[in-house]
């Protein structure tokens, strides 16, 4: 079920038995008065006969009274065809006949009737109010005993008359309450609607994107309860971006780098199998085997690339680069450090960073190796860090052939060789710098050392240092 639908139909539900409740109450509350109301009229009624017949038997005229009643009688009618109107062209009330007087003597003879009374007593000779059943209805009675003549009063009325007037009462309560929910449900309706109509809105815009489409919501015109699920669903979406775009790079440089050395190698293995000379073989074997080295290694520094995802880093630590650096060279191969002498200074151990240090062991590493891969045997690579105003700024120095000044601006690019054919890079060492430099908010540089060498330069923000060199 829908938002909207869950709503309206809880709205209206509540509605309803606000309504079922209305109905009740104003029943239960015309019930009360008008039986107190009737019940009053009945003892009012009663009082006003007592008034007439609270004196000598001898002094009242029964037989006149009797005589008057049969009068009256002439002119009764008891036909009901005309329940809509309360009075008749008689000048009688239709209620007439639910309305009943008996006056009956200490000896429970019978003195007066009206004309709709039965000749019988209605009720028990008790003093007070009961209800009896007589014929097909129930009646309200209210019996009065007259201490001096001994005479009993026996005024009684139809239930029937209450509940018609309950029910007139109720209904006609219920009239405004009833034509107020009704527009009151109507306005529910439509400001659930509106009301909801900026998330529908907002929930379209997420249907319409998809893996090629994820670009941020438009959120001028939300309301501002609804701002921050848009900001998180934007970013979500900034983030799957970035995890696709990753992915597909990903593939890309698996499907251009791999294709060449793997055709290189099908083609040494070729050369092997129909060559008969032994040192033949084994030359190509050799080469094979560099071929299978250059891909494990561009294989990992691609996945090494792939996985640097901030969000999965953590917090970052206060670290020393110093003694990171030295891990990284104590665990290099005598064949990664390429008969190089890799000097650390003491600069470099008293600089303090707020970094991620498993990520600055890749750093280093990346730079040491490719330093040490185009450096000359026994020649020196110096790691070095000053401190200025604004940036820790970390150096690493090498004696290497350098880079023409026309290809500076390229080195960090992904796959970027200058020499690709004489060397086993795969062009993603300094490319993997770059990134992680960028994690950390940090600029790398590139220049030419003199008198020959180049200078990787890495300026952290002052914020994320913690310390001085």
């Amino acid at each position: 079920m829908s938002i909207r639908r869950f709503l309206l139909a809880g709205l209206l539900g509540i509605l309803l038995l606000s309504f079922v409740v209305i109905f009740l109450f104003n029943r239960y509350q015309a019930f009360v008065e008008v039986g107190e109301l009737y019940d009053a009229q009945l003892a009012q009624s009663s009082r006003i006969l007592q008034g007439f017949l609270n004196r000598p038997a001898d002094e009242i005229d029964f037989d006149h009274i009797n005589t008057a009643l049969l009068a009256a009688t002439e002119n009764y009618s008891n036909d009901d065809t005309h329940d809509n109107d309360n009075m008749r062209n008689d000048g009688g009330h239709k209620y007439e006949h639910k309305f009943a007087i008996q006056i009956w003597d200490k000896s429970t003879n019978l003195l007066v009737k009206s004309p709709s009374a039965p000749l019988y007593a209605i009720a028990d000779f008790k003093d007070g109010y009961s209800i009896k059943k007589i014929g097909d209805f129930n009646w309200h009675v209210f019996t009065q005993h007259l201490p001096s003549n001994g005479y009993w009063v026996v005024i009684a009325e139809r239930a029937d008359i209450r509940e018609e007037i309950i029910e007139k009462l109720t209904y006609s309560s219920l009239v405004g309450p009833l034509a107020g929910m009704v527009f009151l449900a109507f306005g529910v309706i439509l400001v659930v609607t509106k009301g909801l109509q900026p998330l529908i809105d907002l929930s379209q815009q997420i249907r319409e994107r998809n893996i090629d489409k994820l670009e941020p919501l438009v959120l001028e015109k939300a309301p501002k309860e609804l701002i921050p699920l848009g900001q998180a669903v934007n970013l979500l979406m900034e983030q799957v971006s970035q995890d696709v775009e990753r992915e597909r790079r990903f593939l890309g440089d698996i499907a251009h780098e791999l294709r060449t050395p793997l055709a290189a190698m099908k083609l040494n293995a070729q050369n092997g199998l129909y060559s008969k000379d032994i040192y033949s073989v084994q030359n190509f074997l050799i080469k094979i085997v560099r071929g299978v080295d250059r891909s494990i290694r561009l294989i990992e520094q691609l996945l090494t690339l792939a996985r640097l995802d901030p969000r999965a880093l953590g917090e970052p630590e206060t670290c020393v680069l110093g003694d990171i650096a030295q891990e990284v060279i104590n665990a290099l191969s005598p064949q990664q450090q390429s008969g190089v002498h890799i000097h650390v200074e003491e600069s470099l151990f008293n600089t303090q960073l707020n970094a991620y240090p498993d990520l600055l062991s890749v750093m280093l590493r990346n730079l040491i190796e490719n330093a040490s891969r185009y450096s000359p045997e026994g020649g020196k690579i110096s790691l070095a860090a000053e401190q200025t105003a604004n940036n820790i700024i970390f150096a690493l120095t090498d004696q290497g052939p350098g880079v023409s000044e026309q290809q500076l601006h390229s080195l960090g690019k992904r796959f970027f060789r200058e020499r690709p054919a004489d060397r086993m890079g795969s062009g993603l060492g300094l490319s993997i710098v770059a990134r992680i430099a960028e994690l950390h908010q940090a600029q790398v540089s590139f220049s030419n050392a003199v008198p020959q060498g180049l200078v990787v330069k890495i300026l952290f923000p002052l914020a994320n240092a913690n310390g001085d060199s």
